[in-house]
């Protein structure tokens, strides 16, 4: 993304001057104030404002621009030739007096230009460590200085006009900032921008036009989420209300360096949810599954033959916490609810889902019997099977070394502390070429454990470059 600030905002900001009279008409005291600035650039807009009190009527009267009279408080004025031009206010009062302002602003050439950047992959992305050169291109007008502004890049400014830049951590809105002075006049700064990415291309964003994030939790709703649960006593079910009861959103994010902003969470309530994956202990089996796949609009494009990493930050609270050989025999019902389990996040999966008929997206109160070709084309890649599992990443394993499960150890159970488990891969779907692009693709995360409750937090789908 590319833009230049207007001539106005600037002008109004950084260049406004302010005029605070009190004359006497008659023996009566007025509140005379208007801000103008002092300097403009052709074609540009410009804003002037009388901020006087008590005011009858005011007539604006610019010389060589467009209006050439206004009687509004705030007037956006474009001068359409260099020079000295002269601007007059006048103010009469309810009082009958009259406050009369001439005084002139300087008018410049345009200036205005575009950021280059020299290093960046095709989709924008600043690789870690990689040296990004920017430049100016496109320029108008003559530049005087320059103050360069790159938020968490090395240098974080600087005044030089061609900076050479890297980044070591993730930031998917990296809005790089060149101040430009006016050679012509010092009191015109003109703001250009660009955005970058600083890191992996994110796959999974945050929705600006509804302001929801969905993978972040910052300002969502609780509805856009699947939880399926099963366990012994109940079989395997999709619970439908789950979603209010055993997920929500909760103050207090990661604050990762992927996420140095989070602000929530959500919270699962894993307790009573035993994973016991021995065959005769499934009586003892249950877990709990978390989807976002609710969000369909929103979800990752993904393509056969390319490098992706899947990452989210997880934290949990249990009776074990730490690593522990949780059985030392076969164990019974008993032992198991000592609390030996701990917590445990079995498996995260990346999912392409085929919906069915019509389109359902609570986020956005979505409903339509339009089908899914005629919403993302018709190379939409279709599963019969609905739920395509497309990549899977094991964190928690259990180990048993030997056959009559005398000797147990689950390993990387999750720990109290947030902390960003990852996983790069490149992306191969049996019976699907390289090429191929599944265009509905999300994240699900099984946990369980022993009275454990689990936090988790900053989803994400990244595309390697």
């Amino acid at each position: 993304m590319k833009r230049i600030l207007s001539a106005a905002a600037l002008c109004s900001l950084l260049l406004a001057v302010s005029c605070n009279k009190s004359n006497e008409t008659g023996g009566v005291e007025h509140d005379f104030q208007y801000k103008a600035p002092k300097a403009a650039m052709v074609t540009s807009p410009v804003k002037f404002t009388d901020n006087s009190l008590d005011v009858a009527s005011r007539t604006w009267t610019f010389e060589n621009a467009e209006p050439a009279t206004s009687d509004k408080a705030v007037v956006d004025v474009t001068f359409n030739k260099t020079g000295q031009n002269k601007v007059t206010l006048v103010v009469k009062f309810n009082d009958g007096g009259t406050e009369t302002s001439e005084f002139e602003v300087k008018t410049v050439d345009l200036m205005k230009a575009d950021i280059k950047a020299e290093g960046l992959t095709p989709k924008g992305c600043a690789k870690f460590g990689q040296q990004v050169k920017f430049s100016l291109e496109n320029v108008v007008g003559t530049p005087a200085s320059y103050k360069w502004t790159f938020p968490g890049g090395t240098p974080e400014s600087t005044t030089e006009a061609e900076p050479v830049v890297t980044w070591d951590k993730q930031n998917d809105e990296v809005i790089v900032i060149c101040e430009m002075t006016h050679s012509e006049s010092e009191e015109l700064v003109v703001d250009v921008t660009r955005e970058i990415v600083a890191g992996n291309y994110p796959l999974l964003k945050k929705d600006k036009k509804y302001g929801y994030d969905v993978f972040g939790f910052e300002g969502t709703n609780d509805d856009v989420r699947d939880v399926w649960i099963t366990s012994a006593s109940d079989g395997d079910q999709y619970d439908s209300d789950a979603i209010y009861n055993k997920a929500v959103i909760v103050d207090g994010g990661s604050d990762s360096a992927l996420s140095p902003e989070s602000k929530k969470s959500l919270k699962i309530d894993a307790t009573s949810y035993i994973y016991m994956p021995i065959k005769e202990y499934a009586s003892m089996h249950g877990f709990i599954d978390i989807f976002h796949r609710l969000n369909w609009s929103n979800n990752a494009f993904m393509e056969v033959g390319k490098k992706y990493k899947m990452s989210f930050d997880i934290k949990a609270d249990a009776t074990k916490m730490e690593d522990v050989e949780i059985l030392k025999a076969a164990p019974s019902i008993g032992q198991m609810n000592k609390g030996e389990l701990g917590a445990v996040m079995e498996i995260a999966w990346i999912y392409a889902c085929t919906t069915p008929d019509g389109v359902n997206d609570p986020l956005r109160n979505m409903n339509s019997v339009t089908g899914w070709k005629d919403v993302f084309g018709e190379d939409y890649v279709s599963q019969t099977s609905g739920d395509l599992t497309m990549h899977e990443f094991r964190y928690t394993n259990l180990s048993m070394t030997k056959e009559d499960a005398s000797d147990l150890h689950f390993v990387n159970l999750i720990k109290g502390e947030w902390q960003t488990l990852s996983d790069e891969f490149t992306l191969k779907v049996e019976g699907y070429e390289d090429g191929t692009v599944f265009k509905n693709c999300f994240i699900c995360v099984r946990l369980n454990g022993y009275d454990a409750t689990f936090w988790l937090d900053n989803f994400r789908i990244d595309e390697i470059e």
